[in-house]
């Protein structure tokens, strides 16, 4: 009789830890928020946290494979696309199609490559570009100066932001 109660109260927890992961109500729901709320919300995290004091526009957002595709104009002047989950809880700077072939995406990089031409020069041309507020950015600033001062004018330096 202590067995057939012991196994009771095992199985009775059994199947409320079960409830509880694989069919606790709520828990697996997600409220999606408008697109206003996400656009809003987007673009003023990425102002905040990302630009530090410059600011970004959307260009166009909208539903696409059940997340928020967002076209962002950047103060460069660029665009970027992100995206960004229904419930504006997750942003996403780039998604990867991971249903195309692995060898369609080899075959368009290749295509999309450039050749580059190999030419020796005594003044090897060097750039270095940067995003203005980057923190490593100007880490690398800093630590490319004693290599110009060593190097001098045996290099065509350019800076590029």
């Amino acid at each position: 009789m202590k067995d057939l109660i012991s196994g009771l109260i095992v199985g009775a927890v059994v199947v409320g830890i079960i409830s509880l992961v694989f069919i606790a109500p709520g828990n697996n729901k997600i409220e999606s928020m408008s697109i206003d709320e996400v656009e809003t919300k987007t673009i003023k995290y990425i102002n905040s946290n990302l630009l530090q004091g410059e600011e970004a526009t959307v260009k166009e957002i909208v539903k696409e494979d059940g997340l928020y595709k967002i076209v962002v104009n950047l103060p460069s002047g660029q665009e970027a696309t992100s995206y960004v989950t229904m419930d504006g809880g997750k942003f996403f700077p780039q998604a990867i199609n991971m249903n195309k072939e692995a060898d369609e995406n080899t075959d368009q990089d290749s295509n999309n490559s450039t050749e580059t031409v190999k030419t020796k020069s005594n003044n090897p041309k060097v750039e270095l570009f940067t995003m203005s507020h980057c923190p490593y950015g100007t880490q690398i600033e800093k630590g490319i100066l004693p290599v110009l001062e060593t190097l001098g004018d045996k290099i065509d330096f350019k800076l590029k932001f």
